[in-house]
């Protein structure tokens, strides 16, 4: 099954499954196919940023904000995102991913998406992203008007809060350059 066929039956599956509030944990289960591998027989380092593609649109479907963006002509949009590859996923390994909003500011969702192979992570990422539309970038607010969730932003650890930093800065230097 190519990724677009995995793309479109998790789009679709995300609007039936169980409804979950934005700062909830989604996973999903995978099998590593042929089409995953690399030359060296193991997942090729862009499926599994591809691969995570699908675990924040099932997050976005499943907290019943997909189809109400998709209305409005609004878009997720990934600015940055940071992986750390701890053991290689291999041929038929059945694995999951989960995705969850680790924090969030007026602009941009900050994302944690893990691979686990029997229960051990073997990769994981942070994922900085907005939601667009036709004149930017949507304020989070806004977003969160869609969604029945009066929740708390939660803190970021120290980590993040410097790799937020940290991209803040590049994004900086890039405008001045």
């Amino acid at each position: 099954m190519n990724l677009l066929i995995r793309a479109f039956w998790f789009t679709l599956a995300s609007l039936f499954r169980k409804r979950i509030s934005p700062i909830e944990t989604t996973r999903l289960r995978f099998t590593v196919l042929p089409n995953d591998l690399d030359v060296f027989m193991h997942m090729n380092n862009s499926r599994y940023l591809s691969i995570m593609d699908l675990g924040r649109t099932d997050l976005i479907g499943r907290t019943g904000v997909l189809v109400k963006l998709i209305r409005l002509g609004y878009f997720p949009i990934v600015a940055a995102s940071r992986i750390k590859y701890r053991k290689s996923l291999n041929l038929f390994n059945r694995y999951d991913l989960q995705t969850r909003i680790l924090f969030w500011d007026e602009k941009w969702f900050y994302i944690e998406q893990e691979f686990i192979l029997k229960g051990k992570p073997v990769a994981s990422a942070w994922v900085k992203a907005c939601i667009r539309g036709a004149k930017g970038v949507v304020p989070v607010k806004e977003i969160f008007a869609l969604v029945p969730f009066d929740g708390v932003t939660p803190e970021p650890s120290e980590e993040l809060q410097q790799w937020i930093e940290l991209e803040a800065s590049k994004n900086e230097q890039t405008v001045k350059s």
